[in-house]
């Protein structure tokens, strides 16, 4: 009990952290669902709410408010429980029964075409049956703990839920331009889907970029530094690409690893065409492009 209640209290100062709302509704949500799910466990054998508590977790990582992190912990409440749909909303209001209900109702959708052109209206679907965009967040946030976790299933489940995962929830996250999630979900699948290409990309990658983080920030601060001295509005993001991006690349252009230019990468975001090419000329002065390899979208 005592350490449900630290667990609690952690979750409340990282809220804090970028909210003041009050969190008397945060917490009893956190109560409520444990006492929903208290006869519940997962395959991994765990009780059931870890989950819940993982899902609101990953929600504040991402500094949502507080009605999104209470449907977080609640969003398995309607589907999983006996507790009606009449009780739910009475008892937190149409705001979060409207989330938890969109998130349900996403579950009802099964997805099982391999046809990309199919799983893009799936995409589709679930945009335009969520209303809220943060029922999309939520159910991403579900399913990033179901892939964190997803050694515990069977092998036909790993494929099944990894296939869904890469083919609906990844692109999903990008669209929404969560791309830090988006990379991970691609990363878990793309363990699953093809475990040997993965383990053995992930023992090149870990090889080649020992200190590709540091490599990246530094090379981003010294870009920034030149930037700056344009007047020109930008911002700088820094980003080491994803395995499951770098063995994509590798099939459309038929090569090895060794061979992939862009792992590491740096993007300059400004407001318009003519600020793109003024930052792009300053780019090239202190960067000589490498031939046969610019592209001008």
């Amino acid at each position: 009990m005592e350490n449900n209640r630290m667990e609690l209290d952690d979750l409340l100062k990282k809220f804090h952290e970028y909210s003041t709302q009050d969190t008397t509704v945060l917490e009893y949500a956190w109560n409520y669902s444990k006492e929903a799910h208290s006869d519940q466990k997962r395959a991994s054998g765990e009780i059931y709410f870890v989950h819940c508590v993982a899902v609101a977790d990953i929600l504040v990582d991402y500094k949502m408010d507080q009605e999104t992190i209470a449907a977080g912990l609640l969003h398995d409440v309607l589907e999983d429980t006996k507790i009606t749909h009449d009780t739910f909303r009475k008892e937190f209001g149409e705001e979060i029964y409207e989330l938890v209900a969109g998130v349900t109702k996403i579950e009802t959708l099964k997805f099982s075409s391999r046809d990309e052109a199919q799983a893009e209206n799936w995409r589709k679907m679930i945009l335009a049956t969520a209303k809220d965009i943060r029922v999309i967040v939520i159910k991403l946030a579900d399913r990033l703990h179901n892939m964190r976790t997803l050694k515990f299933l069977t092998r036909e489940k790993q494929l099944e839920i990894g296939h869904e995962t890469i083919s609906l929830y990844a692109p999903l996250a990008q669209r929404l331009g969560i791309f830090q999630l988006k990379s991970e979900l691609e990363d878990l699948s793309f363990k699953f889907l093809f475990p040997d290409e993965f383990q053995s990309l992930l023992a090149k990658v870990q090889l080649r970029y020992v200190m590709r983080e540091k490599l990246l920030e530094n090379f981003k601060t010294g870009l920034e530094k030149h930037l700056a001295g344009t007047q020109v509005p930008c911002r700088v993001l820094s980003r080491a690409k994803n395995l499951y991006s770098i063995y994509r690349k590798m099939l459309r252009q038929e090569k090895p690893f060794e061979e992939i230019q862009d792992a590491l990468g740096v993007r300059i975001i400004t407001d318009s065409v003519i600020n793109c090419y003024a930052l792009l000329g300053t780019v090239h002065s202190v960067f000589k492009p490498v031939a046969g390899s610019f592209t001008d979208y």
